[in-house]
């Protein structure tokens, strides 16, 4: 049997960064993960919601660690696409925006970025009509602007980073991990295929984490996004479009939209969701129902109101989508050892905004399971023990 210094299981965002921190660092590594499916409505294995074009990246957040992960992260963007070739960072620029003084989006972005040092642009309704006037919001509305936000493409993220770890030595299995243990000295992964041993590993596959390792405290839930075709008229109309999250009036107004991007069938989307309906979901069997939409979506027409409310246009046709959040109760991510085995790190909970900073928190989990906590960040703040 071959054994590995470390095996990352899960290759999305977090375990494709990881693995390439670890074979950089001339580990021998082995990276489990499978493809997307071919057909999501008949797939009934793994999914993730990293198969999609665009998400959001953003230097602000109400959340002082999400900020500093994203900062940390979004400054190597220019490195990895560098060294594969492969282009994921779109810098179209992003505004958090508030509908009314009465919120607390932009006092909690305003706290973050006063305790971490970084300079915000403030623009008032005036501002927002002015330098966006193809974007409706309320008259009472004030944003913050991010010059270095947009989105990347997640898909395309993850195959730099594979590129990567894979030309400094890393093996990529394409095939489920069906399950992990360890003992005093290694730690034992099974697939369909084959039993694989290593040292150490580093579990970073998203939702599955919570049934893979049996954690409570991971939560996963649903969530519904809506997707217009647009004519290539307003796809030019709207090519100056930052991204955005909006939050509303009433909680069910909070949204996050995208703007019009190429997704593989050449066609060009513009992208809502994050208003607050969530499906919880309980076991693997609910996720694959979800993803391939055996479970209805009960707020699609919410989000297309809301979309056309904020963002006036002509769309060719619509159509919807779900994805998964990985919750953790503090709404940050966990980087920790395995409460069964310190040669497990567990890297997840995502949160619905680890896109923009997998790359960081799979750098600190890559550190960590090799034994060393890289960053001036308190690793209390990402522990799985509560």
């Amino acid at each position: 049997m071959v054994h590995f210094d470390v095996a990352v299981v899960g290759a999305g965002p977090i375990g494709s960064s990881a693995a390439r921190h670890l074979a950089k660092a001339g580990l021998q590594v082995v990276l489990i993960g499978p493809d997307e499916p071919l057909d999501p409505d008949t797939h009934d294995g793994v999914f993730a919601s990293h198969y999609d074009q665009a998400r959001i990246t953003r230097t602000i957040d109400p959340d002082p660690l999400w900020q500093r992960l994203a900062i940390i992260s979004l400054q190597r963007y220019s490195e990895i696409e560098r060294l594969s070739g492969i282009t994921f960072y779109q810098r179209c620029g992003h505004i958090s925006v508030a509908s009314s003084k009465k919120g607390t989006l932009l006092a909690a972005i305003q706290a973050s970025s006063e305790g971490s040092g970084k300079e915000l642009n403030r623009l008032v309704n005036s501002d927002l009509a002015r330098i966006y006037p193809d974007l409706k919001f309320p008259t009472a509305a004030e944003a913050f602007s991010d010059a270095a936000g947009g989105y990347i493409n997640p898909r395309a993220f993850v195959k730099a980073q594979l590129k990567l770890a894979q030309q400094s030595g890393a093996v990529l299995l394409k095939e489920q991990v069906h399950s992990i243990s360890a003992n005093n000295d290694r730690v034992a992964i099974t697939t369909p295929l084959r039993e694989l041993e290593a040292s150490r590993a580093i579990v970073a596959c998203g939702c599955y984490t919570k049934w893979l390792m049996n954690l409570k405290q991971l939560k996963v839930q649903g969530r519904t996004v809506v997707l217009l075709e647009l004519p290539d008229s307003e796809v030019q109309r709207l090519a100056g479009m930052p991204s955005i999250i909006f939050e509303g009036e009433e909680e069910s107004d909070n949204c996050y939209i995208l703007p019009p991007v190429r997704y593989p069938n050449g066609s060009s989307y513009i992208k809502i969701g994050g208003r607050p309906y969530d499906l919880p979901l309980e076991s693997a069997d609910d996720v694959a129902n979800w993803f391939n939409q055996k479970t209805k979506q009960k707020n699609t027409q919410d989000l297309l109101s809301q979309l056309l409310k904020l963002v006036p246009l002509k769309y060719l046709t619509g159509e919807t989508k779900n994805c998964v959040l990985t919750l953790t109760d503090s709404g940050r991510p966990i980087i920790d050892y395995s409460q069964k085995s310190e040669r497990i790190v567990i890297a997840s909970g995502g949160n619905g905004g680890a896109a923009k900073s997998a790359e960081e928190i799979g750098r600190l989990a890559a550190g960590l399971v090799s034994g060393a906590w890289f960053s001036m960040l308190d690793r209390k703040l990402f522990s799985l023990r509560t």
